[in-house]
């Protein structure tokens, strides 16, 4: 009797408890992928998201190479469809249905469309150009609406992309569509946030600026202005100025420097004397920008020797021929060079005008500016008074080239 009882204890389970077993399991196991696939998702988004931007950013920057450029026709109404709606994440008292139109990636390469204008393969990464995306833009202006990415085949229809500007609905949708525009650039939240400023002033004249935000990501822009009436315009300050920790952003802006000799008042003066216009600098001048970024709101050429250097959002060329055939194209009163030391040694007699802030202090440096006043063809045309801050005493010395080169 003994042994009877332990046989049928050793027989294990029956079919029916395995069958059960294996569907709890199953039913575990797809409950624990929901979330798992909901954050691949997210992940997966901000990714397409991000190349939306990319996009955006050259699009814009190349818009305004044309503008600057007095070549406006070749991103006009007759060259792109008009969207005939207003998208829902607009200011709607600021657009029509007849204000944004819109390209595709697929006319890219044919010469009835804007596309390749607004986007030329050397603008951007080959793997962008070479993916899908629609811009919407306003060729009244100029600007860029907003960008819609994927890396699959996608039949652009305003019913049905309109939703998508939504990131829960691009998610809930299964993350093949990106899209930078609308409230991704102008935040709707922005007037409840409460930033705290902070100014520190030692060798180096720091803002400091500290905010909480519920979303992102934050965007921020700045307008600094002096008691004189100094003032920097309009600034987007982004890369190395920005870290952010959770959802604290926190914001470091140079005012002045004197370790580097760097002044505020001259920050106004050179976006004066620069913005809308068509910049020429080398790669070492580019990479002291904040976060090695182009300059907005102007056209920036790069000269280097690296054939295989990009910047998204600016043109690179490689020599001096190309470069001339480059800045042909742009009227020459557009051109500005802003360095460096070998930049400058190249075009300086292509240039029929000079605008010096002319140090009166010794200071160190490793790198310097011809002497116009010993070069015969250059003669001062204007002398300002002389300032003195901190200890360092300069003037703007504007000269003139009595016989510039041609191109």
């Amino acid at each position: 009797m003994t042994e009877r009882k332990l046989q049928r204890n050793r027989r294990g389970f029956t079919l029916t408890e395995v069958l059960l077993a294996l569907a709890i399991l199953i039913i575990l196991l797809a409950l624990a992928m929901i979330p798992i696939s909901r954050h691949q998702r997210n992940i997966r988004q901000t990714e397409l998201d991000s190349k939306a931007e990319t996009i955006y950013l050259a699009a814009q920057n190349r818009l305004s190479q044309l503008q600057a450029s007095g070549r406006s026709d070749e991103y006009g109404k007759d060259r792109a469809t008009a969207l005939n709606n207003i998208p829902w994440d607009a200011e709607q008292d600021k657009y029509t249905t007849s204000t944004l139109y819109y390209v595709t990636s697929a006319a890219k390469s044919t010469d009835t469309s804007a596309a390749g204008s607004i986007l030329p393969r050397e603008q951007v990464e080959a793997e962008l150009w070479d993916a899908n995306w629609v811009i919407e833009y306003d060729p009244g202006s100029g600007s860029v609406y907003a960008v819609f990415y994927s890396e699959k085949p996608m039949q652009y229809s305003f019913d049905a992309f309109n939703p998508l500007r939504s990131r829960d609905r691009r998610v809930q949708e299964g993350a093949t569509v990106g899209y930078y525009g609308g409230d991704s650039v102008q935040s709707e939240d922005t007037g409840k946030l409460t930033p705290k400023m902070e100014i520190i002033n030692k060798e180096r004249l720091l803002l400091k600026v500290t905010c909480d935000t519920p979303r992102d990501p934050l965007h921020f822009y700045v307008t600094v202005t002096d008691a004189q009436g100094h003032s920097t315009g309009r600034m987007e300050l982004t890369g190395s100025e920005v870290n952010v920790s959770y959802r604290t952003y926190t914001v470091t802006m140079v005012l002045d420097d004197l370790t580097e000799g760097k002044r505020f008042s001259q920050q106004r003066r050179f976006r004066q004397l620069t913005e809308g216009r068509v910049v020429i600098l080398g790669r070492k001048t580019l990479e002291t920008f904040p976060g090695g970024r182009p300059l907005k709101n102007r056209t920036n050429i790069i000269l280097t020797t690296n054939p295989d250097f990009h910047a998204v959002g600016a043109v690179a060329v490689n020599s001096e021929q190309a470069l001339f055939e480059l800045l042909r194209q742009y009227p020459r009163e557009s051109l500005c060079v802003i360095g460096g030391a070998s930049v400058y040694r190249l075009l300086l007699p292509y240039c029929d005008t000079a605008r010096v802030t002319k140090t009166l202090t010794t200071v160190p440096a490793d790198a310097f500016f011809p002497d116009l006043d010993a070069i015969e063809s250059w003669r001062v045309c204007a002398q300002s008074e002389i300032f003195e801050e901190n200890g360092l005493r300069f003037r703007y010395d504007d000269y003139v080239n009595l016989t510039p080169r041609s191109f």
